[in-house]
């Protein structure tokens, strides 16, 4: 059955601020400091090298502000995952705007919109892959990559593998190739557009 869009275990790689950022901005308030307070300096020479420095810290700060973003969309991101994985429509819906629209492979090349199309994969589907006698379901998220539009818009895509047991009790591997958009309403991030790709070829 080709709609294997849930799994009992999601892992994410997440982006975290580099040490090297720690230091750039260290060494930048440090060495403002130093030329504030180097009295017998030329006051020009003072604040032109200052205001390089503000341009320092502001893009270390800039770049801090970025990584956590992207941090938060990959958060959403898994928690909309997780609520596929175990059949909580109540938070997907939370997550999803109501008239978020897709183009997945069950909907046969055409673009939906609204919840009822992937509600009725979570009352017929999402249930039975994950009941007892289904066995084990895992799902693995591989290079998340987070495009920030602005500071309410954001893309991210990756690559998505689910691992599960088929009827024949026979591990089987399904990869798809996701990109979801999210929209800052109200102070929270909701799911407005999904676009997911089967990968046949990598059907293992």
């Amino acid at each position: 059955m080709s709609c294997i869009f849930c799994g009992s275990l999601f892992t994410s790689f997440r982006p975290s601020p580099t040490n090297s950022s720690k230091s750039n901005r260290k060494t930048s308030l440090t060495s403002r400091s130093t030329i504030n307070n180097n009295l017998g300096a030329n006051k020009k020479d003072i604040k032109e090298s200052t205001d390089s420095n503000n341009i320092t810290i502001e893009d270390d700060e800039g770049k801090l502000d970025r990584i956590t973003k992207e941090q938060e969309i990959i958060k959403v991101t898994e928690q909309l995952l997780s609520a596929l994985t175990s059949g909580d429509f109540e938070t997907f819906s939370r997550l999803c705007d109501p008239k978020i629209t897709c183009f997945e492979p069950e909907s046969l090349g055409n673009l939906v919109e609204g919840m009822d199309f992937h509600k009725f994969y979570f009352d017929n589907f999402v249930t039975k892959v994950n009941s007892p006698a289904r066995g084990h379901i895992n799902t693995t998220v591989l290079h998340p990559t987070v495009h920030l539009m602005s500071d309410e818009a954001a893309c991210i895509a990756y690559i998505r593998l689910t691992q599960f047991m088929d009827r024949d009790a026979t591990a089987k591997t399904v990869q798809h190739e996701e990109t979801r958009v999210w929209h800052k309403k109200n102070g929270r991030w909701v799911n407005v557009h999904c676009h997911r790709s089967i990968n046949s070829n990598k059907a293992f």
